[in-house]
């Protein structure tokens, strides 16, 4: 059974993408091959697509020649901009962003958001990321340090106060009514997704955000379900992408179940344990952060409106 979803989820693929790279005739080589060659076709598969609700307008902000001042620009959105800003929604209601992909609101009678609180939580948890010591620390200490400032410069105004730096300060002067994304640029006015070191880290950030959880950790030398490959397995790989496949945790229909040992067993554990290659979590590049367990989910809510697929 997971074989043929496998090549159900591959097929969808091979014909959502045509690579124009030769045979096809085998689903697996076919992927890996387009992982390693052409990965710049599955970044689709990443990043949440914008919505029609979501202002044509998007902002920046960088570094000015004054340390003291961040600039903020708005720019409208393009063509293949999706992929420039790549955005991963957090976990939690109150959790801080991710990455310096931020979505802009607002609500009546509440006024812009993110919060103060939340943009807060934010550029902690950016400072911690660069103090880290990771291949992408020196990437986030940048952003820590523009969206840290304490004066905003917007069209030509100078503002400060009331204790907000240059995030608050944005997310305050920001004159939109829709959703809109506020990025950062870095010093060579680059968007996120156009740095490596940040591609690198969404890979880290989705297999420890999206993929495992405190009673779901990542386990060393598993099999995956899906490709059969040794190595690091994800239990809560499949739940992380929103794909169901059996409800077998209800009372009385395997007494003494414990999901901390889906990965042990290949039969029904709907935490089914997959490898990197079947978890869009790691690999060299962002673009390539798709999997045969995304497609299938994909293929199964394109085609279908339940998500569940049963298995008896």
């Amino acid at each position: 059974m997971l074989d043929a979803m496998v090549r159900i989820a591959l097929d969808h693929l091979r014909e959502e993408l045509p690579d124009g790279m030769g045979d096809r005739s085998d689903p697996w080589t076919w992927y890996l091959r387009l992982r390693e060659e052409r990965p710049e076709l599955l970044f689709q598969y990443l990043i949440e697509a914008p919505r029609g609700s979501l202002s044509p307008n998007y902002y920046v902000l960088r570094a000015d020649a004054d340390e003291d001042v961040a600039v903020l620009e708005q720019r409208e959105r393009k063509d293949g901009d999706e992929l420039r800003l790549p955005f991963v929604q957090s976990t939690g209601s109150q959790s801080g962003a991710l990455g310096p992909v931020i979505k802009r609101t607002y609500a009546t009678g509440k006024g812009p958001g993110p919060s103060p609180k939340i943009n807060d939580t934010t550029k902690k948890d950016f400072h911690e990321i660069a103090e880290a010591g990771e291949p992408w620390s020196k990437y986030f200490e940048q952003v820590s340090s523009i969206i840290s400032r304490p004066k905003l410069r917007f069209r030509e105004n100078l503002i400060q106060g009331d204790g907000a730096d240059a995030l608050g300060l944005a997310v305050r002067e920001i004159n939109e009514r829709q959703t809109c994304f506020l990025s950062v640029l870095d010093p060579e006015g680059r968007l996120p997704g156009d740095v490596d070191e940040y591609i690198a880290y969404l890979q880290h950030v989705l297999a420890a955000e999206k993929y495992s959880t405190s009673k779901l950790p990542p386990i060393e030398g598993g099999i995956c379900a899906l490709s059969g490959m040794r190595g690091t397995v994800y239990p809560n790989a499949l739940a992380g992408a929103g794909l169901n496949i059996s409800n077998v945790d209800r009372l009385g229909v395997f007494p003494g179940l414990d999901e901390a040992d889906a990965w042990k067993n290949s039969h029904f554990p709907r935490r089914l344990r997959t490898c990197s290659l079947c978890t869009p979590s790691t690999c060299v590049t962002a673009s390539s952060l798709v999997s045969p367990a995304s497609a299938l989910y994909s293929f199964l809510t394109r085609t279908s409106t339940r998500t569940s697929a049963c298995v008896s």
